[in-house]
């Protein structure tokens, strides 16, 4: 398969570390394999590769204990970044609580990956979902809209909230 997915892994495996490539490769499949191959023939590559390596800095980063969001301004609009153990209201529970502000946010990544993990919760692998004992997820979704600080940190003090609550339900 000759699209763009091999040029992005190509990417990945010229500026990263052999272990860091591997990671992003598996995001990038996660989230970009089920794509019909024109898609990927078009992908745009370096807004492709900068969301994996912000949800590859996300699974490095946190420990997979608890949500972790941000929500950013970049350019002429705000993204949002969720970081979760996966489960089955994960990207439902966002959505509506997006929606219930008033925001119409536009799914822009959400890979679910198999996670191994040490003792002190750092990463150690990234594989294939299906048959993995640990399931992780990482959202990034546009809202097409530029919002202050003070919105940003509301938007991300109730998906907060509101993931907790999910995520303490499952």
């Amino acid at each position: 398969m000759s699209d763009g997915l091999d040029r992005l892994y190509e990417r990945f495996r010229n500026a990263l570390s052999d272990e860091r490539a591997d990671h992003a490769v598996e995001l990038a499949n996660a989230a970009y394999r089920r794509l019909p191959a024109a898609e990927r023939a078009a992908l745009d590559l370096d807004q492709a590769e900068s969301l994996i390596l912000d949800a590859l800095t996300a699974f490095e980063a946190g420990d997979g204990s608890s949500p972790q969001i941000r929500v950013e301004a970049v350019g002429p609009t705000t993204i949002v970044h969720v970081h979760a153990v996966d489960g089955p209201f994960v990207v439902s529970t966002v959505t509506e609580e997006l929606h219930r502000l008033g925001l119409s946010p536009i799914d822009l990544l959400h890979p679910v990956v198999g996670v191994a993990r040490d003792g002190d919760g750092n990463l150690k692998s990234l594989g294939p979902a299906r048959t993995a004992p640990r399931r992780e997820t990482y959202l990034a979704m546009d809202l097409h809209s530029v919002l202050n600080e003070e919105s940003r940190n509301t938007i991300a003090e109730h998906l907060r909230d509101v993931l907790d609550d999910a995520l303490h339900a499952m």
